[in-house]
């Protein structure tokens, strides 16, 4: 297989992972309307066609270490197993997350689902690696947890100022200010499940016979690409809102919309392709795993400035507002921060 090759490579890399996690979603909002159960199978689809892309090419040229097909045959079945289970418990969490950016958008769906993974990836990381340093993972998730709480504020305060302008120009009588909260709610249970994937993943990559980076990527694309059709049929038939969907109803989806799910999965598995391939590199390849995490946590400002910036989802907002965004978007770069450099400080 080949890995990165130097430092700087490993650092773009790493960029480029950040910047697919944190841009994915954007072509799901690109589709308009559409609904997100219908998006997610084309979305597992091009996660699978990423990971085998990869493991064809990437990981079978080279001479780094095992080939694609040589690490599949080295790796044990638990390892093989564990890999697909992690991408099946991360697959739950994502759909809860798209499901969350279709009710509440990008720039509040993300910063509470990511910020509520990082959180309890962090729990996680404390538990596993008890080596870390516990006063700046405690401060760091507290910032972040600040930042998720600016972020349900300005939220709220957008919500009810459109609210007051259909009051004002008599297109709702009542004069009751009621937000839904449901976007919110279920983008913090998709980050519960989505802080919990990782170390999965992690243990199938250990041992003698562990996966490797691009087995690894494969794996968890077959774990997504099955699962989905276990919880997005469920959620079709109990949807999040809207009326129930059949089956059919995805051959109705025009082939522009179609591409842009495949796409959309083909952008997340790059990322996680990024993650996996920067975190193999060794020597003086090899980039601080402190910078890697901070790096890669980033996504979530990139999506939010999407949310922000493309999608305009708070293209009406008030000065007091956008004076909440922007300082959101300041302490989760400081919280990410702060929680990247837990491992490089040791214990407190």
């Amino acid at each position: 297989m080949i890995l990165p090759s130097s430092y700087a490579i490993t650092f773009a890399i790493l960029v480029l992972g950040m910047l697919c996690w944190g841009s994915w979603a954007s072509l799901y909002k690109a589709t308009g309307n559409l609904r997100y159960e219908l998006f997610y199978f084309d979305f597992s689809l091009g996660m699978v066609l990423a990971a085998v892309l990869a493991a064809l090419t990437l990981g079978t040229f080279g001479f780094d270490g095992f080939s694609f097909t040589d690490d599949l045959l080295h790796a044990s079945k638990k390892n093989d197993l564990m890999g697909a289970l992690g991408g099946a418990v991360f697959n739950l969490g994502n759909i809860l997350l798209l499901a969350g950016v279709s009710e509440a958008g990008m720039s509040v769906a993300f910063p509470i689902g990511i910020g509520s993974a990082i959180i309890v990836g962090a729990i996680w990381n404390l538990i596993l690696k008890p080596h870390e340093n516990l006063a700046l993972l405690l401060l760091g998730s507290t910032v972040i947890v600040a930042g998720i709480i600016v972020c349900t504020i300005a939220y709220r305060l957008y919500e009810f100022s459109k609210i007051d302008e259909l009051v004002r120009t008599g297109k709702q009588k009542s004069t009751r200010r009621k937000v839904r909260a449901k976007g919110a709610a279920i983008a913090a249970l998709a980050g519960v499940v989505l802080g919990s994937y990782f170390p999965i993943i992690a243990h199938s990559m250990s041992g003698e016979a562990g996966l490797g980076p691009y087995a690894v990527s494969v794996m968890f694309a077959v774990g997504v690409f099955f699962s989905t059709f276990v919880y997005n049929l469920f959620l079709m038939n109990l949807p999040v809102s809207g009326k129930p969907l059949e089956i059919l109803d995805y051959i109705k989806v025009s082939a522009r919309d179609h591409r842009l799910g495949v796409l959309s999965g083909v952008i997340w598995m790059t990322g996680m392709v990024a993650s996996l391939v920067s975190a193999a590199a060794e020597g003086t390849s090899a980039v601080n795993s402190s910078i890697s995490y901070g790096l890669l946590q980033g996504g979530v400002v990139i999506a939010a400035i999407w949310g922000l910036m493309v999608w305009k989802e708070y293209d009406q907002a008030d000065g007091r507002v956008r004076s909440l965004l922007f300082i959101m978007l300041i302490l989760f770069v400081f919280g990410i921060g702060l929680v990247s450099l837990a491992p490089a400080l040791g214990p407190s």
